[in-house]
């Protein structure tokens, strides 16, 4: 259609009268002001080429037709008024569309050619345009509307065409046609198909694909962190050499090798979000897959979901990679340190990793060395550095070896071992660890002039009395709900009048680096060197000709102890002081001493069986309904510590009842109505009555009062008595002296408190990393350890630390307690 200005309209000749070249009325002003028709965005007329008919046109027809068109030939003027033309009624959308396919059958083209035509790129360009001597401004307006479909700018929309040709009956094959099969299809190629229905179907599916093959090719790249590298140790054979390596394993040994931190508690969280954002489409599709629309609950409960999806998707797809590629095995890998630590069995590895679940164990154990190996020279560095420094732990560790086939020469045997760990020191001074000021301070022999005494001086006995009253204050605040509103400030209390130095420092992260076990019995001495010489001098490096001259704390259970102790004195006569172990300073773990006390407190309280004495262990376990540890010498940690704390507080509340009112019944009660009157107790009353409550029942002082008659013992230490609690028997009859006027059960019970409130305030100043206070406690127990069968906690562990005593600097507490 050739484009010309609205202006003049060309009217047929009649009669023979001569052309005329005076303007005629505009077309739009000749069909009325309220034709849609009229609008001034189409100001200009174009003819078709086919049917010759004129319609109204926004484009402007070329420069030198532009000139000419507004005086064209025209007939001459009628002796009558031209009269308006009657427009035609709005064609519906049938009759458009037949008028458009018999434009297009009159022109000879199929619909596939004339669709074909239209979405070419070149068919409406400036070039094509020129070099058929098409009107350029035709060319212009057509890719224009090209364009405005394809954008979306339209009613109609590429997607309305494409769901019309999806429901259309002649797209879909007959059901016997081959293609009937083929919806979707990933086999055959689409541009092969010919009903729509597979073509667009198969198309779909097939672009789809080709961008999860897209997202995979780089998911998989080693820069995204899903390798683990893992050195396979080398098998020699006779006749392969160096050049037998193959160039993939030279390349994939150039990359970082699997450490540690690469597995963790963020590992896969991590592989979450970066399957999220690199492999959007494959996790949309599984998305689509695990999850179904449903209803909402009416009650308004949240659905417990026992496997979420965002989970099952993440494994899915490490699953998936891991089979594409086997170097893609983080998420794997890690699946298998987990049965790896549960002690699955090997058959478990041949079929998860057949299903690429897990690695296999083999690859399992590589791995393992190989993380293993990265972290022990990352002890070895801390060794050698001058400004870091570590302790040393080891126990025993052993597994019963049963053969399950007895065959000639296999028996069952214990399998022996020891297992070590190293822990970087915080806060590190060097001058603290000189091993030269070790032996400087050894010389002088101070360690010969302690005594009891002064080792009972370094005790901050004021301090302890400050601890232990808190601890009264925090048992009745915790307890009564009236009460809560001081919890807060009762635990500023303890961080500022129960402070000691060293304070807990900020938070951190221990490192913790664990050593290769080895084979060292340690019921031997020579078990015991072999194991120290294999984590100090093999491992660490720490050899005779380069070694840091400084005192490594090397600690264990109470048997790890003795061990230690006796190579140092085995050792004691050679002639270096690497040979004599001179740098290595042994020392009972304090969770090992905290375990050991525990087990005192049992075997010191717990009572006879036949014993009648209410105030045993044994009896208050029998009211509660919980059995009595079996061994008495090494109790259960955990159980053990929550029957004994149970037990405890509740002796002191009952402390509390009697204190605040031998006649009340409930201290709830009691609580509840003085806050009805208002009249609560202010928190500076309550610690004061501690105080009192701590000098009268749980001191050392108040066990030795209770023994000694009512008329003798202080005031200030005097329990209360009630005229009720008279004793029933005779001295005789008890088994007691004549001479003896004291309470006994009430000794026995103040000495409980005293052993439980120490052991209360080990937890709870470990549990807040207070170093000093626990320094204080240990220094304390020690003591107490000496009354008992525990001489590798006692005075002999307090002798062996004398020197560091004189430094002031409790180096070792800082490492534990912090750790």
């Amino acid at each position: 259609m050739q484009g010309r200005e609205r202006g003049p309209r060309q009217a047929p000749l009649s009669g023979g009268a001569p052309a005329s070249t005076a303007p005629v009325a505009p077309y739009y002003d000749r069909l009325g002001p309220d034709d849609p028709l009229t609008s001034p965005d189409f100001p200009y007329t174009a003819q078709c080429p086919l049917c010759r008919s004129w319609a109204p046109s926004a484009v402007p027809p070329p420069a030198d037709e532009h000139q000419h068109a507004v005086h064209r030939p025209v007939a001459a003027p009628m002796s009558k008024p031209v009269s308006k033309p009657v427009r035609q009624p709005a064609r519906s959308d049938r009759q458009k569309a037949f008028a458009l396919m018999s434009c297009i059958s009159t022109l000879g083209l199929t619909v596939g050619q004339a669709l074909d035509l239209i979405f070419d790129d070149n068919q409406f360009t400036y070039n094509a345009a020129s070099a058929d001597g098409l009107p350029l401004p035709d060319a212009r307006s057509y890719g224009q509307m090209i364009g405005a479909f394809l954008r979306g700018r339209g009613s109609r929309r590429v997607s309305h065409i494409l769901a019309r040709w999806l429901r259309h009956s002649s797209g879909l094959p007959d059901l016997g046609h081959e293609e009937r099969n083929q919806m979707y299809s990933l086999e055959t190629q689409w541009t092969d198909l010919r009903h729509a229905r597979p073509v667009l179907t198969s198309w779909a599916a097939q672009s789809c694909a080709a961008q999860l093959g897209a997202e995979t090719r780089e998911i998989i790249k080693p820069e995204h962190g899903l390798h683990a590298m893992i050195k396979t140790p080398l098998r020699q054979t006779p006749t392969a050499g160096p050049s037998s390596v193959p160039s993939s394993t030279a390349a994939a040994s150039k990359r970082p090798l699997v450490k540690w931190s690469d597995l963790g508690e963020t590992t896969v969280s991590g592989a979450e979000q970066l399957f999220r954002s690199t492999t959007p489409l494959l996790w949309g599709f599984l998305d689509r897959v695990t999850k179904k629309p449903r209803r909402p609950n009416p009650s308004g409960a949240v659905r417990v979901e026992y496997r979420p999806a965002h989970i099952v998707i993440t494994g899915v797809i490490g699953q998936l990679l891991f089979c594409r590629r086997r170097t893609v095995n983080v998420l794997p890998l890690q699946r298998s340190l987990t049965l790896f630590a549960t002690r699955a069995s090997t058959i478990v590895y041949r079929f998860e990793s057949r299903f690429a679940c897990t690695t296999t164990f083999n690859t399992l154990l590589d791995g393992l060395r190989t993380a293993g190996n990265e972290r022990i020279a990352t002890g070895a560095a801390i060794a050698r550095s001058t400004t870091r420094w570590f302790k040393l732990i080891f126990d025993n560790v052993q597994r019963y070896h049963r053969q399950h086939e007895m065959r000639y020469g296999r028996q069952n045997s214990m399998l022996k071992g020891s297992a070590g760990t190293l822990v970087e020191l915080v806060d590190f001074d060097p001058k603290a660890w000189d091993l030269d000021e070790k032996l400087r301070l050894l010389s002088l022999g101070l360690r010969y002039d302690a005594t009891t005494e002064t080792l009972f001086d370094l005790i901050d006995h004021d301090h302890v009395h400050t601890v232990r009253a808190l601890h009264w204050l925090q048992v009745i605040v915790e307890y009564v709900p009236q009460l809560s509103i001081f919890r807060a400030e009762v635990e500023r209390m303890f961080r500022e009048l129960a402070a000691k130095a060293p304070s807990a420092g900020p938070l951190r992260k221990t490192n913790v680096i664990s050593l290769r076990s080895n084979a060292a019995d340690l019921s031997f001495t020579t078990g015991v060197v072999k194991a120290v010489d294999d984590f100090l001098v093999t491992q660490l490096e720490q050899t005779k000709d380069n070694w840091n001259r400084r005192v490594v704390i090397v600690g264990g259970d109470g048997a790890t102890y003795e061990g230690l102790l006796r190579m140092k004195r085995q050792r004691q006569n050679h002639d270096t002081s690497f040979d004599k172990f001179d740098h290595v300073e042994p020392e009972v773990e304090p969770w090992h001493m905290k375990w050991t006390d525990l087990s005192r407190i049992f075997a010191l309280h717990c009572g006879t069986e036949d014993s009648s004495d209410p105030t045993t262990l044994r009896a208050s376990l029998s009211l509660i309904g919980r059995k009595v540890p079996p061994d008495l010498h090494k109790v259960e940690f955990d159980s053990s510590l929550d029957s004994l704390m149970l037990i405890g507080e509740a002796r002191m509340l009952d402390c509390w009842r009697v204190k605040l009112d031998a006649d009340m019944s409930s201290l709830l009660d009691y609580f509840s109505e003085r806050a009805a009157e208002d009249n609560l107790p202010s928190l500076d009353q309550l610690f004061q009555l501690a105080k009192e409550l701590e000098t009268t029942y749980s001191s050392v002082r108040a066990h030795g009062c209770a023994l000694k008659t009512r008329n003798r013992q202080p005031l200030d230490g005097r329990a209360p008595e009630n005229p009720e609690w008279v004793r029933t028997k005779s001295n005789d009859e008890t088994g007691e002296d004549k001479a003896f006027g004291g309470d006994r059960l009430l000794s026995n019970a103040s000495g409980f408190l005293n052993d439980f409130v120490d052991i209360r305030e080990w937890c709870h100043g470990t549990a807040a990393g207070e170093i000093g206070r626990v320094y204080e406690i240990i220094k304390l127990v020690a003591f107490k350890f000496a009354v008992v069968s525990c001489a590798d906690y006692s005075l002999e562990e307090a002798r062996s630390k004398f020197y560091s005593l004189h430094q002031n600097a409790p180096i070792t507490m800082t490492v534990d307690v912090r750790s």
